[in-house]
């Protein structure tokens, strides 16, 4: 399948009505939006304004409360792709390990971010485990080199020369009437 349309918007900026009037004329049943929270927002919010009202698709970078909130009455039925596992039911082992890892400390509040890095430190603490009690920068990149399907509890890891994404997990949530990730 070919798009029906495709815009953009000046980059870090909230300009986005020469998006809009493209993709609405266009009357698309889906929008994929790669944009920064605030730009995804008033996209939403101005497409939903011309009367239409596709399923709106984005990544990761926007899986925030402030997204949520700042979507107000338009986020419900938005689509977030994520690349990390629902942090807020233990699904995985990696998840439950991180949810009593978060339950000691009152500071820290379950989140997509939080479950990110949660996962990334557990990677970087096993890159050191590997790269020996006299670490160095070359030790350590050859450790985590080594880590082929890396079992974090339910979510694997790979790194090698020229492989530097870690990890092809995906999942995704989508905004519910009450304002929460559901799944």
């Amino acid at each position: 399948m070919a798009p029906v349309a495709v815009a953009s918007h000046p980059r870090g900026t909230i300009k986005v009505e020469e998006a809009v009037a493209a993709i609405a004329k266009a009357e698309p049943q889906a929008v994929i939006m790669t944009v920064l929270a605030d730009a995804g927002v008033a996209f939403v919010k101005q497409m939903k304004k011309t009367g239409q009202s596709p399923l709106f698709i984005t990544l990761s970078n926007n899986s925030s409360n402030a997204f949520i909130k700042n979507l107000g009455e338009d986020g419900p039925g938005v689509a977030i792709s994520q690349v990390s596992p629902y942090p807020f039911s233990a699904t995985i082992p990696v998840v439950k390990e991180f949810q009593d890892a978060i339950g000691r400390n009152k500071d820290v509040a379950a989140s997509y971010a939080s479950m990110e890095g949660f996962i990334a430190s557990k990677v970087l603490v096993e890159g050191l485990r590997r790269a020996g009690p006299k670490p160095t920068r070359e030790k350590l990149v050859a450790a985590l080199e080594s880590l082929n399907r890396f079992d974090l509890g339910g979510v694997d890891v790979t790194y090698g020369p020229g492989n530097r994404t870690g990890t092809s997990y995906i999942d995704v949530t989508i905004i519910s009437k009450t304002g929460k990730f559901i799944r």
